[in-house]
């Protein structure tokens, strides 16, 4: 798909999404879709549901949130972080290099004010933005909270309408890798 299809069809199911969860929807998907497309791996993460805990209590766009390496979730963000970084050195290597945590990146907080900024070493303090260059939808639409209700997931998972959006977003985002965390 080109740049403006993935923006329609990004646009069509947060409408889908909008109409389903008014106003405690999470909108998902392609983080940067300029970066997605560059990036031959093509990654997607299923994740549950987004976290209201430090979120605002309406609308939430994820995609925003993801940008730069910022974000609330820290223990999620650095996890996903540093995968995404480690598959995409060890790929682009052609499995020759070996990566070990000292190598991946660090989430560094600036200023004590949430802003997260993400670094290859906090020695070189090299930017990177791994959050970009992926995908990440959420089972659940809504907003949930720091803890998830496995049984709630599987719940919003077989609604046939939720489950309609997650295989429109898997086909349109055209993963060839695809990560589920649980």
């Amino acid at each position: 798909m080109t740049k403006e299809e993935l923006l329609n069809k990004q646009k069509e199911i947060d409408d889908e999404i909008l109409n389903i969860w008014r106003k405690e929807a999470s909108l998902d998907g392609i983080t940067d879709i300029d970066t997605y497309l560059k990036n031959e791996l093509h990654t997607l993460w299923i994740l549950k549901e987004t976290n209201r805990d430090m979120l605002p209590k309406e609308n939430f766009n994820q995609r925003e949130f993801n940008k730069c390496g910022s974000g609330w979730g820290v223990g999620t963000y650095t996890n996903i972080m540093k995968t995404n970084i480690g598959i995409r050195e060890y790929a682009e290597s052609d499995g020759q290099i070996k990566m070990y945590e000292k190598d991946l990146p660090k989430l560094v907080v600036q200023n004590g004010n949430r802003d997260f900024k993400s670094y290859y070493s906090e020695v070189s303090k090299c930017e990177i933005f791994p959050m970009d260059e992926v995908a990440m939808i959420n089972v659940h639409k809504g907003i949930g909270g720091r803890s998830s209700d496995n049984a709630f997931i599987a719940a919003q998972y077989n609604r046939p309408e939720v489950r309609k959006i997650i295989l429109e977003q898997v086909e349109y985002i055209d993963p060839k890798l695809i990560i589920v965390c649980n």
